[in-house]
């Protein structure tokens, strides 16, 4: 435990070497809050009601707003990029240093996508949520929506890693996960809510997302924290719902890794 806890304090710290990258990734998410804002302010302006009085889909410009923006936060925040740290370990042959060491291999990806994570909640969702609150002037959330949000957010970024862990291990077999993890990539912003809010969607397609483990990747942790009124229990059926999605895909996913290994290809080897 110890060993792992050492690895997720180094990549904390390795996330703010490159203090450049950390600049431009704000600008950018400030850019794109930005944008966002601009946009849904011209839907919800033309819309009965206007900005200030306007109800889409269940919905206020305050409330859509406050969603779209901090997805494209958490966005930065979940991506652990995990899927190409394999994709580069399998394809240079550096994997196998790692299946000699006394540690479970899927556990230390973990313990650094954990890491990575963590400096990228200080370094850039925080500041962004700043910009957010502070200079967009979003209503801030109550007490019991931050707290369900922070469980909903720890499934979420869970969720977000055995993903990438699962296209990860599809590189034993392919060498390449570019096309894959590029289509990975759009089916959860499609179906998660990255984009928009699930319930801009049309009702067919919601009854069939609710039946994935999409929605409790973005959709889930934003509507608990976008809430107008606190609704404990529809928020603990919904983390429930979560947990078991994440027992169920970290069940598969190390089954999926077990069976990969024999058809893992280091240097032609």
């Amino acid at each position: 435990m110890r060993a792992y806890l050492m690895i997720i304090a180094n990549c904390i710290k390795s996330t703010f070497t490159y203090r450049a990258h950390i600049l431009f990734q704000i600008l950018t998410s400030a850019l794109m809050i930005l944008v966002q804002f601009f946009i849904w302010r011209a839907v919800f302006a033309a819309s009965p009601g206007g900005i200030e009085g306007a109800v889409v889909r269940g919905m206020s410009f305050d409330q859509t707003f406050l969603y779209v923006s901090l997805a494209a936060a958490l966005g930065v925040l979940m991506r652990t990029w995990t899927d190409w740290d394999m994709n580069g370990q399998i394809r240079s042959g550096d994997i196998i240093m790692f299946m000699f060491k006394p540690a479970d291999y899927m556990k230390y990806m973990f313990s650094n996508s954990i890491g990575f994570m963590a400096g990228n909640l200080i370094s850039i969702t925080i500041p962004s949520a700043i910009v957010i609150f502070g200079f967009f002037g979003a209503p801030l959330p109550g007490v019991l929506n931050t707290l369900f949000f922070a469980f909903a957010l720890a499934g979420s970024c869970t969720l977000t890693f055995l993903f990438d862990f699962i296209i990860g291990t599809t590189c034993f077999w392919t060498m390449s996960i570019w096309g894959i993890s590029a289509g990975k990539e759009v089916i959860i912003a499609f179906l998660s809510g990255a984009l928009i809010p699930l319930g801009f969607y049309p009702e067919a397609l919601r009854s069939v997302m609710v039946w994935l483990p999409f929605p409790y990747m973005y959709n889930l942790p934003l509507s608990i924290l976008t809430a107008s009124k606190a609704n404990p229990l529809v928020w603990a059926q919904g983390i429930g719902v979560q947990l078991v999605w994440v027992i169920v895909i970290l069940a598969a996913s190390r089954a999926y890794y077990r069976y990969s290994l024999r058809k893992l290809t280091v240097n032609g080897g």
